[in-house]
């Protein structure tokens, strides 16, 4: 799968759809987590991945969200594509909202022990996330989740980026619950 970074447009579009139809006939879209994580962390900045980043989309359709997907989505360089993982969350809060608000606050427990620059591309995805319409439906959830959380309050002694991009989470929170 790696080599297939490499080829052609058509190519990679023909494979993702093959993976797309077949994850259909599958029980579970588990089988897809690990294959999705080690295509996520072999994609750099460096190179255009729109098709397969497309395929984890679609992929993603039909997945259920677990903490460690959660996780890897949220951190995903924002670099690469901005709307990556705003739109998986989008496509997952239509489908289970009740499931996300129990797998967030694993995430932010998970934030606690791992380096502060991928903390702050979780929160950032999290604040472009929240200002998506789709978040509206996360209204009554929104205060526990992102306005009184006590992850998000012991991340904050991390420093002033860590507080600016939290303070940001709360204002679009914030702004979700208003609109």
């Amino acid at each position: 799968m790696d080599e297939s970074l490499s080829w052609e447009v058509y190519e990679q579009q023909s494979l993702w759809s093959l993976l797309c139809a077949e994850s259909q006939y599958r029980e579970s879209s588990m089988d897809y987590e690990h294959f999705i994580l080690h295509m996520l962390q072999n994609i750099d900045g460096d190179s255009d991945h729109t098709e397969v980043l497309s395929g984890i989309m679609s992929l993603m359709r039909s997945a259920t969200p677990t903490h460690t997907l959660m996780l890897h989505i949220l951190s995903f360089d924002s670099a690469v594509s901005p709307f990556f993982a705003p739109c998986i969350m989008s496509q997952w809060l239509a489908k289970n909202i009740e499931f996300i608000t129990l797998v967030l606050p694993a995430v932010y427990e998970s934030l606690i022990a791992i380096e502060d620059s991928r903390v702050l591309q979780v929160l950032q995805s999290l604040s472009m996330w929240v200002q998506k319409p789709a978040a509206r439906h996360l209204e009554k959830h929104l205060q526990s989740l992102f306005l009184d959380n006590d992850h998000l309050r012991s991340l904050s002694n991390r420093g002033e980026a860590m507080q600016q991009s939290i303070l940001e989470l709360q204002t679009s929170a914030r702004g979700a619950i208003i609109t």
